[in-house]
């Protein structure tokens, strides 16, 4: 892989990474710094009124005045549901007003992960803590989240944590890769101490145990998530275009 990137940085005259921490992993590979140019991706902001959900969707898994940590998306290996479901018993044992709730769930190459998951929940007591949903809209189930949860330990960009942030969630999750540029601890989110599943609890316990600074921060979240849209996104790719089309006219 690093001889590919190396030879397509030498004929490319501009490279996009999506974040600082791609950019990295390109220079640590070989390829030309010069070229190398950051520009978060951009995110299509939820649609208006899915914010109504929110007492739809709790109560259709007996959610009352507990905190619903959430999460979204494939179940696959490197993003970390595993380390989720152990941070959750962790989590549950010292707060018992926490529940889980994960949309989602596994292509057919990756079912025996699933099920493995399943079994975790059972065999640490986490049954009715831990919620699966099945494949959902996104976007309808954020909505009755608290917060999200983020339990992958290495995320180029989670386009996931900028839509968590745009719905009024704050965001718990590792101090790595792409995340640690969308989430800024204490502001928009709390990122955890270590990547482990001891840290990540650390990061769930903080945000369900002060429920009127889970809500300031997750206003903040919101506010933070504006500087990721599609608009803006588009904007600095066009200017990048156009400059090096200039540079190569001169």
């Amino acid at each position: 892989m690093g001889a590919e990137i190396r030879k397509f940085s030498k004929k490319a005259a501009g490279i996009i990474c999506v974040s600082d921490a791609v950019k990295k992993s390109m220079l640590d590979a070989g390829a030309q710094a010069g070229k190398l140019v950051t520009i978060h991706n951009g995110i299509s902001f939820p649609p208006a009124g899915v914010k109504n959900n929110r007492k739809k969707i709790r109560r259709r898994y007996g959610i009352k005045n507990e905190m619903l940590a959430g999460t979204v998306g494939f179940f696959r290996r490197n993003k970390g549901f595993d380390v989720l479901i152990r941070a959750a018993s962790i989590a549950a044992g010292e707060n018992p007003e926490i529940k889980f709730i994960i949309v989602g769930g596994a292509e057919p190459s990756d079912k025996d992960y699933e099920e493995s998951l399943k079994r975790s929940v059972k065999d640490n007591g986490l049954s009715g803590r831990v919620i699966f949903t099945g494949f959902q809209d996104r976007f309808k189930y954020m909505p009755a989240f608290d917060f999200f949860v983020l339990p992958s330990e290495r995320e180029p960009f989670g386009l996931v944590t900028v839509e968590a942030g745009a719905m009024g969630l704050p965001v718990a999750a590792f101090n790595t890769g792409g995340t640690k540029e969308i989430i800024k601890n204490n502001v928009n989110g709390i990122l955890a101490k270590d990547k482990t599943p001891v840290g990540l609890a650390g990061a769930i316990i903080t945000l369900a145990s002060d429920r009127k600074k889970t809500r300031m921060i997750g206003r903040e979240a919101a506010r933070q998530a504006a500087r990721f849209s599609i608009k803006g996104q588009s904007g600095r790719v066009r200017e990048l275009i156009e400059k090096l089309i200039k540079d190569k006219n001169k």
